[in-house]
């Protein structure tokens, strides 16, 4: 941020102590756009008070008509804005000619299908700068998106840059690819990174300020499901929604040549999960049977968190309540009084026990162990339900905690920061993983929980960052707790694959082949 605005001031001519412009008097500029996500739009206009002396304005909340008033008086030299405030409003702010537009966290930018990404396509400027640590997460094609925003262009067009990067980056990179491949592979991997270097400045921690720095060790805990978890589990497997999944592939039992997918399994109408999807269209949909993939997956990875998750959620529609509920009957089978019923739990005590969830055995240890030496911890979760569990769980073990998620004010915020930061006695910051993985700086902290992987690395990584970050003056641990034998050692070894790709695309760096491919389901 710091290197930005001094970037800006040299670019605009905010040059000497008064901050008046070098450039001709008589020449007026236009204004500079700064788009960043909503929870580091304060920590931007701070930033700028104290190292520059721009005319700034946040054009976000209710005063955003008379920002723009300021604007067309030509009284304004700075404008910060969040994703969401751009979306909605891009047709006022892409009539305004930019002297220069700034991205951060630009790997938002990542999906050319988005909203965001279709706004920002209108914006008027000649000078386009992107911010970011994880420029690609998920896919190589992601580079192709944020780079043709940049500078549209500078890698071809998207068939080229698919056919030409992606695709044989991706085949060279599997564990049974001939020699040919991988050769070609290296081949433009190198000319990618050479192509990139051109328009990409890049400086890692290692490089910048490793030096003053103890570093990091990231850590895999493989926790051990509780008894009734891991039956909750297996019969969540053989529910029709997961089986037909699993067994797509096999020949049809009518006796045609076919697979079951491409003949009479591409509908499951005793599926509780099918069933609520199609309640309008008994006939299926185009999709059928991969519709059910995402929320079967979601399904085994809140079993293998914490059994309260796959009860109903009061917030959602009373129809998918009473079908959640059918699901958590049936999973629940023989062992329903043991959890406490297939509706939501309000039991303070059942909550906050960690005899049925192995993760929180995990994590009990680990926070006795972690206080008790005066370490302070950052426990993450993407789930809001979970962080209630959780909540119920540190105040049940007595800890002195405070929480950050979506529903905290974004003026709240960083006094919650702060009071971390500088209060002993505070002991955990519970957060949200989306809500506290980005421009929050949490340095007192020197351990890290990250209680549920995502499938987006470069998410998990961010989380990280939040305590491993200039201003560290400890040694940081990072702990990433996995249902061992669950889904989730699947979306670890996915996050593993990801990082290769991007640093094989991004840093032209040789990667072990671990994979051909990784799978989704296991029987």
């Amino acid at each position: 941020t710091i290197q930005t605005i001094a970037f800006l001031s040299s670019v605009i001519g905010k040059d000497n102590n008064q901050g008046e412009k070098s450039t001709d008097k008589g020449k007026k500029s236009s204004p500079v756009l700064i788009l960043c996500p909503t929870s580091v739009i304060r920590n931007w206009e701070n930033e700028f008070s104290e190292w520059a002396n721009f005319s700034v304005a946040v054009y976000h909340g209710p005063n955003r008509d008379l920002v723009l008033e300021k604007i067309e008086g030509q009284g304004l030299e700075v404008l910060i804005t969040s994703f969401d405030t751009f979306r909605t409003r891009d047709k006022v702010l892409c009539d305004i000619s930019w002297e220069l537009v700034v991205v951060d966290e630009a790997h938002r930018l990542k999906n050319e299908k988005s909203k965001l990404y279709t706004a920002c396509l209108g914006i008027t400027t000649q000078k386009r700068f992107c911010l970011t640590g994880t420029i690609m997460q998920n896919k190589i094609m992601e580079l192709f998106n944020v780079f043709d925003w940049v500078v549209p262009g500078c890698l071809g067009d998207r068939e080229h840059f698919r056919e030409y990067y992606d695709e044989p980056l991706k085949h060279g990179q599997r564990l049974s690819a001939p020699e040919r491949f991988v050769q070609v592979a290296d081949k433009r991997k190198k000319h990618l990174v050479s192509v990139l270097k051109k328009f990409l400045l890049r400086r890692t921690k290692e490089e910048t300020i490793g030096h003053l720095m103890l570093g990091k060790e990231d850590n895999i805990v493989f926790c051990r499901m509780s008894d009734v978890q891991k039956r909750v589990y297996r019969r969540m497997l053989q529910q029709p929604d997961i089986q037909i999944l699993v067994n797509k592939d096999l020949p049809c039992s009518c006796g045609s040549p076919l697979t079951q997918v491409e003949c009479c399994k591409k509908i499951e109408p005793r599926g509780i999960i099918w069933s609520y999807l199609h309640r309008e269209n008994l006939d299926g949909c185009p999709l059928c049977p991969f519709c059910l993939v995402l929320p079967c997956l979601v399904k085994l990875q809140q079993i293998s968190n914490h059994l309260e998750l796959i009860k109903p959620n009061p917030r959602d529609e009373i129809e998918k309540q009473k079908k959640d509920a059918e699901l958590a009957a049936a999973v629940f089978d023989t062992d329903i009084e043991l959890v406490g019923g297939s509706a939501k739990s309000e039991n303070f005590m059942g909550l906050s026990d960690s005899e049925h969830c192995g993760k929180m055995r995990a994590l009990e240890r680990l926070l006795s162990l972690w206080t008790l030496q005066g370490d302070k911890i950052l426990l993450f979760s993407y789930s809001v339900r979970m962080l209630d569990i959780l909540e119920k769980f540190l105040i049940r073990k007595g800890y002195c905690f405070s929480r950050l998620d979506g529903s905290t004010p974004m003026n709240a915020r960083q006094s919650l920061v702060d009071e971390f930061n500088k209060s002993p006695s505070k002991q955990v910051f519970l957060i949200s993983t989306r809500a506290g993985n980005l421009g929050v700086n949490l340095v007192s902290a020197n351990r890290v929980v990250i209680f549920d992987p995502s499938w987006n690395p470069a998410q998990d990584l961010q989380a990280q960052d939040r305590s491993f970050r200039f201003g560290q003056k400890r040694h940081v641990t990072v702990f990433r707790l996995l249902g061992a034998g669950s889904l989730e050692e699947l979306i670890y070894s996915r996050q593993i694959y990801k990082q290769q790709l991007s640093n094989i695309a991004v840093s032209g760096k040789i990667e072990k082949r671990y994979f051909d491919g990784v799978q989704l389901w296991t029987s």
